[in-house]
């Protein structure tokens, strides 16, 4: 699997984690894991938008490939 390599990253991963946890979690009713993947949908959203928005770098290629030989791992 595929992680962030910056203290910044891996908190975001831990956060993301934590939202996930709440959406299975069976002490939750549905309204509350319905809005905790809400918020997973809106942060999805926000960081595409995010990402649409960054610059371009000549490594990107790389980084699709690594994407595609974890996926093909998995």
């Amino acid at each position: 699997m595929l992680q962030p390599k910056t203290k910044e990253g891996a908190d975001a991963v831990h956060n993301l984690r934590q939202i996930v946890s709440q959406i299975h979690s069976p002490y939750n009713d549905g309204y509350m894991s319905a809005h905790y993947k809400r918020e997973l949908f809106i942060l999805k959203h926000l960081i595409d938008q995010m990402y649409q928005n960054a610059p371009i770098f000549t490594t990107e290629k790389e980084w699709e490939q690594e994407l595609l030989v974890d996926k093909l791992k998995k």
